[in-house]
C-alpha cells in the first residue's frame, strides 16, 4: 500500500432528518458502512443526491454513485476527470432499462447481484461485488429462544416493486394467528418519520422477531434478509436476489418454492421447529461471509477496486466476481 491518500465521494439516494435520528434507505446505510470501514489510505465523504458538492467535485480521485438510476452522470463528465463507478443493484428480472445508460455513461459498473452480472455476460468494465451488512450494528441483542414467534417484513406496496403484498403478506397475516404466529408487515412507500424507522429502532424491531420473510419476485439485494439474519432472525424466503448466493435450504434459511401464503405457512412451521439451529447458522453466514468489517471484510473488495481504478484505470480491471477472487487479486 502506498503513502498516497485517496479521496472518494460516495453518493446515495436520499435521507430525511427526524426527531429520532436521520432516516436512510438501504443505499444510505451502504454509504455509511463504506465510510466506517474505509482503509487508512482513503478519505471517504458521503452525501445524498441533492447535496452533491458540485463546486469541489474535481477534488475527488473517484466518485461512487450507489443510485444506479441517478440522472447526473453526464454532469459528472463535465465537471470532473475522476472515474465514476456506478453501483447497479437489480437482478435479471426487472429494471433492465437502466442498464444501458448506467453502463455507457459511467466509467465502471459495479453489479451488486451475481445473477444480473452473469446475465450480461461479464461485460468489460464491470464486476460483481454483492452488498454486505454491517454486523457490528445489525446484531442479535435478544436470544432467539426468548423471542415471540413474530414474522416481519417492510417494503413498498407498489406493484412494480413485486414485493408480494397481495399474493402473500396480506392473506398470510390473516391466517398466522390461528397457527401460533404473529406478524408485523410494514408497507413503506415513502421515506418519512411516520413509517421509516431510524437504524436503532430497526435493529430493535428485528430483535423482537423470530422470522423475516421475503416474498419478492425480483430483488437485487433483499436488505431485510441480510439485516434480519444478522440480527438473529430465521429467513423464510423465495429463492431470489442475493439469497441465491448464500442461502442453503434448511441449513441457514428456509427456501419457499411456491409464492402462496400456504407455502409460506408450511415453511414457517419448519422454521419454528428448528428456530435456534437456523438462527445460529444464518448469523454465522452473515458474520463470516457478508459483514463489511471483519471477519467478512466485504468492504475490502470495494476499496481494492477503487484503488485499482484510480491507479491503473478501468481498462486494467478484468471482470470478476467477489466469490471467485481475493481483494488483493483485483
Amino acid at each position: 500500500m502506498s503513502d498516497r491518500k485517496y479521496k472518494l465521494l460516495v453518493i446515495y439516494d436520499v435521507h430525511v432528518d427526524s426527531p429520532g435520528g436521520r432516516l436512510y434507505w438501504a443505499y444510505g446505510r451502504r454509504a455509511l458502512a463504506l465510510q466506517k470501514y474505509s482503509p487508512p489510505d482513503f478519505d471517504v465523504d458521503i452525501c445524498c443526491t441533492n447535496e452533491i458538492p458540485w463546486g469541489t467535485i474535481a477534488n475527488y480521485d473517484c466518485v461512487f454513485q450507489i443510485e444506479y438510476a441517478a440522472p447526473q452522470y453526464r454532469r459528472f463528465k463535465k465537471l470532473s476527470r475522476a472515474p465514476m463507478v456506478v453501483s447497479y443493484n437489480s437482478d435479471a428480472r426487472r429494471r433492465q432499462e437502466y442498464w444501458p445508460r448506467a453502463y455507457h455513461e459511467s466509467d465502471f459498473l459495479l453489479c451488486n447481484n451475481a445473477e444480473v452480472f452473469e446475465d450480461h455476460n461479464r461485460q468489460p468494465h464491470t464486476c460483481c461485488i454483492s452488498n454486505g451488512v454491517d454486523t457490528d450494528i445489525f446484531k442479535p441483542n435478544t436470544p432467539i429462544a426468548e423471542r415471540e414467534h413474530l414474522c416481519v417484513f417492510a417494503g413498498s406496496t407498489g406493484p412494480t416493486k413485486m414485493k408480494g403484498w397481495k399474493e402473500v403478506f396480506w392473506p398470510l397475516e390473516k391466517i398466522l394467528p390461528e397457527h401460533g404466529f404473529t406478524s408485523d408487515f410494514r408497507p413503506i412507500d415513502d421515506i418519512n418519520p411516520d413509517v421509516v424507522m431510524p437504524t436503532e429502532s430497526t435493529i430493535y424491531w428485528y430483535n423482537s422477531a423470530s422470522y423475516v420473510l421475503i416474498a419478492s419476485l425480483s430483488e437485487g439485494t433483499p436488505n431485510a434478509a441480510s439485516e434480519g439474519v444478522a440480527c438473529g432472525n430465521v429467513l423464510v424466503t423465495l429463492p431470489v436476489g442475493n439469497v441465491l448466493e448464500w442461502g442453503r435450504d434448511r441449513e441457514n434459511c428456509v427456501l419457499v418454492q411456491d409464492r402462496t401464503p400456504e407455502a409460506f405457512l408450511e415453511a414457517l412451521k419448519y422454521a419454528r421447529e428448528h428456530r435456534e439451529r437456523l438462527s445460529a447458522a444464518g448469523l454465522k453466514t452473515m458474520q463470516d461471509g457478508w459483514s463489511y468489517g471483519a471477519p467478512g471484510n466485504r468492504a475490502d473488495y470495494f476499496f481494492a477496486l477503487f484503488r485499482r481504478i484510480i491507479n491503473d484505470g478501468v481498462r486494467s480491471v478484468k471482470p470478476f466476481r467477489y466469490d471467485e477472487i481475493k481483494p488483493e487479486e483485483i
